[in-house]
């Protein structure tokens, strides 16, 4: 990444058409359709997520998108000149602004990161690795929580195997799933000489 670059749309935009490499489609929430992905582009639909409360929390519209990320833009190149934040407070307000806009409809986490190491880096900090286990979910790993939850709470000797059956994906998928939920705290496994049953501890 060019440190010296000042920071613009044009560059943001380059950097989600760099990770994204080229348009392709992703499948709607509910499987219902499926819809083409931009790179380089601002949304052309509404985006969104799933809270740890369940909630759905709507990201900046398509018709405010533009405005915001202008803002945005303009905000961290005056404040930056100004001085008198941090680096790391700008990179840290920057991540927030960012992603509360949630500007494409896909790469938004990596392009923050990559934004807010930018920032350190221009100012000789050193970057950040958030790891992926340190990360938050995604909307699309929530809803497969959801999946596994239920089957078990339907099922409670369901097996591994018997899971990727049911949610058609394959085995270490499943056996990732289920990993995070234990070390979550949701779910424990109880082998006997009957065989073994799942127990959600919390939902």
């Amino acid at each position: 990444m060019d440190r010296e670059r000042v920071l613009s749309e044009s560059f943001i935009r380059e950097l989600n058409q760099t990770i994204l490499v080229r348009d392709f489609y992703k499948t709607s929430r509910d499987g219902e359709y499926r819809y083409k992905i931009h790179a380089g582009i601002y949304k052309t639909r509404p985006n969104s997520v799933i809270t740890p409360t369940g909630e759905i929390f709507n990201y900046a519209s398509m018709e405010e998108t533009l405005a915001l990320m202008s803002d945005l833009v303009r905000w961290y190149n005056e404040e930056e000149q100004k001085g008198v934040l941090s680096p790391v407070e700008l990179a840290a307000l920057f991540h927030y602004r960012y992603i509360r806009i949630h500007p494409f409809e896909d790469g938004n986490g990596r392009i923050a990161r990559l934004l807010m190491n930018y920032i350190l880096l221009r100012h000789d900090y050193p970057m950040i690795v958030i790891r992926t286990e340190d990360q938050l979910p995604t909307e699309s790993a929530r809803k497969r929580w959801s999946e596994v939850l239920n089957l078990i709470q339907e099922n409670p000797p369901i097996s591994r195997k018997e899971l990727a059956e049911k949610l058609s994906i394959n085995p270490s998928a499943v056996q990732k799933h289920i990993q995070k939920l234990k070390t979550e705290g949701f779910i424990k496994r109880f082998d006997g000489d009957r065989g073994g049953h799942w127990e959600i501890i919390k939902e």
